[in-house]
């Protein structure tokens, strides 16, 4: 087993194993011998996983919400349907949440977690890839309103994160795809990752290197005032073709495309040469995850979060694999680069 321990606003540790959901299962139920439990669950993971899950849904005290896939799961109407959920079962704050599925399981169970009672301890236990690299870690929890993504949410980490790699030879090929874009994500914003991409490694070890590298960020800048804000690469415009997909193109899937058009800006920039742009368009390659499709997403970059004030956009652009760097342009500037 790998540990990783997160000293951001709160500490908590992320385990890394493979094979040990029976394991995983027996340690929660031993650290919470009273607690209510109430597993939010995807009903794809609970269809295939149903026989493995017997050792937790067999206490009385584990409540079961199962959530329909999707992005569209993500909104206001479940969150309120959870909040119910806890209200009538009379969950104090003493007790537990767990979000068990991707990345919509973990963004909406942990908003609802951050907002119950103020704050209720919850559990990340991630199963698809884009969630073990990326979203089950550094506190950002929310729902999608009005056609945009991530709109309302909260910074709250959650108390432990349990990793199964296991639970990936079951993922569906888009899905896969899907982790595949954070991971391109990764390895552009750091060297070392795009070195051990192309090694023969296990899964194991390079969601470690992508955790690892995501932890150094979370830690110096917990609520994206700066530094964080490297994390979005990819994501102005990956929101944009998700929101105007109404979120049919999967989260990683639509920020590989958005990095297809941060690459080709960069280099309108003169900041990314043509050389590192062919390095950037291999790798993209390499997932099957490049396109020379065309969206036009300017009436969703207008509601971008990453918008300042002033009106200008924080875009991420890249200099180099491994070299990226965080400039503001003004909104008019920026859809004419587009």
């Amino acid at each position: 087993m790998e540990t990783l321990i997160v000293k951001a606003e709160k500490k908590y540790d992320i385990y890394i194993d493979s094979n040990w959901l029976e394991d995983v299962q027996k340690e929660i139920l031993s650290k919470y011998p009273e607690e209510k439990i109430l597993v939010v669950i995807d009903e794809n993971v609970d269809k295939i996983y149903a026989e493995k899950l017997v050792t937790l849904f067999s206490k009385k005290r584990v409540k079961k919400y199962i959530l329909p896939s999707g992005e569209n799961s993500k909104n206001i109407n479940e969150y309120a349907s959870i909040l119910a959920e806890l209200a009538r079962s009379n969950f104090t704050r003493n007790d537990l949440i767990i979000a068990l599925g991707g990345g919509v399981v973990g963004d909406l169970g942990g908003f609802v977690a951050s907002t119950y009672l103020r704050g209720i301890r919850f559990i990340q236990i991630p199963t698809t890839l884009l969630s073990m690299i990326d979203s089950s870690i550094g506190g950002k929890t929310a729902i999608d309103f009005d056609n945009k993504k991530n709109i309302i949410g909260a910074f709250y980490s959650p108390t432990n994160v349990y990793i199964d790699t296991k639970l990936l030879e079951t993922l569906p090929e888009e899905e896969l795809l899907s982790g595949y874009g954070e991971l391109v994500k990764y390895a552009i914003l750091d060297k070392k990752i795009y070195k051990l991409i192309n090694k023969d490694i296990e899964i194991k070890d390079l969601i470690k290197a992508c955790l690892s590298y995501k932890k150094s960020i979370v830690q110096k800048d917990f609520k994206e005032k700066n530094l964080r804000m490297l994390l979005n690469l990819g994501h102005t415009i990956g929101h944009a073709i998700e929101a105007k997909s109404k979120f049919r193109i999967k989260h990683g899937a639509a920020v590989a495309l958005g990095i297809i058009y941060a690459t080709k800006i960069s280099n309108k920039l003169n900041l990314l040469k043509e050389s590192e742009q062919i390095k950037i368009f291999n790798l993209l390659k390499k997932f099957n995850l490049y396109s020379e499709k065309e969206f036009d997403v300017k009436d969703y970059v207008y509601s971008d979060k990453k918008i300042s004030s002033n009106g200008k956009i924080n875009f991420v652009a890249m200099q180099k694999i491994g070299k990226c760097k965080i400039i503001a342009i003004t909104l008019e500037e920026f859809i004419k680069l587009l």
